[in-house]
Parts: C-alpha cells; structure tokens; sequence
C-alpha cells in the first residue's frame, strides 16, 4: 500500500490517470488499484477491478458523476490475464473514456453536471476503502496523474516512453523505482509523495517501456 496525502491538485477535472498493471486477481471485493475515495461519500474516484475487468469511476457529488461501479454501462474489459497491461481514465467535461493498450474501449457520459470532486481523501495505490474491499494484488509501474484530458495519440505515446516529469498539467507522476526505503517519490515536481506501509515488495519491473 502506498499512501499520497490529500492534495487539491490531484481533485482534478479534467483528470487522466494512467499506469501499467499485472495481476491474476479475478475474484473478490473490487481490489483497488488506485483510489482517492472512501466508500459511502461519493465523492473523488477509483480504478479498481470487478471479476477481473478494469473498473473505473469519478464522482463530484453523489448527484454528479460517471458512474462505471460493476455495472456494464462502462466495461473495461478483462485485465487480470497474468500479463502487463496499460490503461488509462480520461474524465473531460462531458464524458469519460477508457483506454487498453492504447486502444478506446468504452465512453460514457455525465450524470449531472460535471464537477471537480472536493474529497480530502489521500491518494491510494493498492486499496481502496470501501466495504469489504480486497487489496490489489499485483505489480503497479508508472502511474501518472494529469489535469488535462489526454487524448488518444498522446496516450500511445506516453505508453511506452514514461513521462519525464516536465509536461504540461502533470500532477504526479511515481516511477517505483526506488531501490530501499518507504517513500514512493513523486517525479513531477508537484511535491506528492508517497509512503509504503505493510508488507513492502519490490521486484525489478518487467513492464515493456523503453
């Protein structure tokens, strides 16, 4: 678990979140990947996992949001294959999009009025609170946070070159490249740095970037 204290910055609309995953985990209570929410608040947003299939959400309010929860209206496809994956959460003004691989699978629309969330809840990696909620159980590479909507060409480009930390409307961006210690640092200059607690395992990536 890496835990990133609340930042207003990362409360973004428009709001683009990628990284690459691996993981087998298929079953369970949505293990959450990357969260910046507590259940029953309805506010802030997730991407986490229902039977496998990436599943994502953004919430401003309980009354406005693009609502994907293990239902079918915004399927990110199967993603617990045992192999790296990237993906990649576009929140824009009017809808959202699901990248995989590079490649758009789903959009939805608001419900409401599209708004910044205002949740105070700190940045997750590997749970999300909520219910009986697993941990994520796999291997997470590259994760970035931006205030801009990415769009498509610039998330292939950025699939397999990571981001050097100097583009335009980055947030955060965490390389878990850190050989010791418990900070997962924040390469963006946005000063968001991340703490490590419980059982800490590093392995050396196997994610195909360049």
């Amino acid at each position: 678990l890496v835990t990133v204290p609340h930042s207003a910055s990362l409360n973004a609309l428009p709001l683009t979140i990628m990284a690459w995953l691996n993981t087998t985990q298929s079953t369970g209570s949505f293990p959450g990947i990357i969260s910046k929410y507590e259940g029953g608040q309805s506010r802030g947003y997730a991407l986490g996992m229902a039977n496998g299939r990436f599943d994502p959400w953004y919430y401003a309010d309980p009354g406005n949001h693009v609502q994907e929860l293990s239902g079918p209206e915004l399927d990110g496809r199967f993603v617990a294959d045992g192999l790296w994956h990237h993906v990649a959460y576009v929140v824009g003004t009017d809808a959202a999009q699901i990248y995989i691989d590079g490649v758009l699978v789903n959009d939805l629309p608001w419900l409401g009025t599209a708004a910044a969330t205002t949740t105070e809840s700190p940045l997750l990696f590997g749970a999300y609170r909520g219910g009986s909620a697993l941990p994520y159980d796999g291997l997470l590479e590259e994760v970035s946070i931006w205030n801009r909507a990415l769009p498509e060409e610039e998330i292939r480009a950025l699939m397999y070159h990571p981001a050097k930390g100097t583009e335009n409307g980055l947030q955060g961006l965490w390389h878990f490249n850190e050989t010791e210690g418990t900070t997962a640092a924040d390469s963006s200059g946005s000063g968001n740095d991340g703490s490590l607690s419980g059982p800490v395992s590093r392995v050396i990536s196997t994610a195909p970037l360049h």
